[in-house]
């Protein structure tokens, strides 16, 4: 399968590292011009023929990482006809003295079966992926690493490896693991390549002999939505909802939610205070 470059030396738009991908991989030494269109490179990048209106953000995302880079002077546009294109190859070519980046293109393939959203998710994976060591096959950055590095914030970061996981295209091996330094933080994960699972499985038990930490209970993880609704029946149960009063199967349902409900709790969550159990009285429920 074809192998994309592109290089670490730039900050690309998410539309851009899409279009430079596929125009280096479609670029050939022998030709001084490179003849595309809109159609060639979004069958490129989806393995398929696009529809002009169910694709029409796909081929919007096209035509805006073409502008850009054309207009940024990052390739040189030659002519074009409407949705054809011709390019100076040389603007297209992947300078292998820069630092690089591999990605496959049935890689680039699953992504953008999920949609538009593939420019983003890309532009993420590229970046997660550059990050990697070659001989490890694995890394550990932080998220708060990638949420300064990358401009992006923690809900988005979650999504997109929870994305790429459904994919079958990156791997993280949680450790379960936090640092004995009085921080307590949370011991890195560390992630890779979804088919490298062994190596990062493997290099994440080396990679623990560097920190000193302490094994911990993973907490329960409840979305948000989850959470509310616990902290309102929860409000209804102090107040005297009727469908508590002599109802001890519903209370029991309750305080055994309101225990996942402040196990979910960590230090992404300072500014929530956990649910205060003594409001069960022990006839209701028995803490053991």
């Amino acid at each position: 399968m074809l192998k994309l470059f592109i290089t670490k030396e730039f900050i690309f738009e998410p539309e851009e590292i899409a279009i430079i991908l596929i125009l280096n991989g479609l670029q050939n030494n022998k030709q001084d011009v490179l003849f595309t269109s809109i159609d060639e490179i979004g069958y490129y990048l989806t393995g398929r023929f696009l529809d002009a209106h169910k694709d029409r953000r796909i081929i919007t995302g096209i035509k805006k990482g073409l502008s850009s880079l054309v207009e940024n002077d990052v390739i040189k546009l030659i002519a074009q006809d409407k949705n054809n294109y011709v390019f100076d190859s040389v603007t297209c070519k992947f300078d292998g003295k820069d630092n690089f980046t591999i990605i496959e293109l049935w890689e680039v393939q699953k992504i953008f079966a999920l949609g538009a959203i593939g420019f983003n998710l890309l532009k993420y994976y590229v970046n997660i992926i550059g990050t990697i060591n070659g001989k490890t096959k694995s890394w550990h950055m932080s998220q708060e690493s990638m949420v300064e590095l990358w401009d992006m914030n923690y809900v988005t970061i979650d999504d997109y490896n929870h994305k790429l996981q459904g994919l079958e295209l990156l791997y993280i091996h949680r450790n379960k693991a936090r640092k004995k330094d009085g921080t307590y933080h949370k011991v890195n994960n560390v992630y890779g390549r979804y088919r490298d699972k062994a190596d990062i499985i493997s290099d994440s038990g080396i990679y623990l002999e560097t920190v000193e930490f302490e094994y911990y209970k993973e907490k329960n993880k409840l979305d948000g939505d989850t959470r509310t609704s616990i902290k309102m029946r929860y409000n209804g149960f102090i107040k005297g909802a009727k469908k508590y009063i002599n109802n001890e199967k519903e209370i029991s349902r309750l305080y055994d939610d309101c225990i996942r409900y402040n196990e979910s709790l960590d230090e992404r969550f300072e500014e929530i205070s956990p649910l205060d159990l003594s409001v069960f009285n022990s006839s209701s429920k028995k803490i053991s």
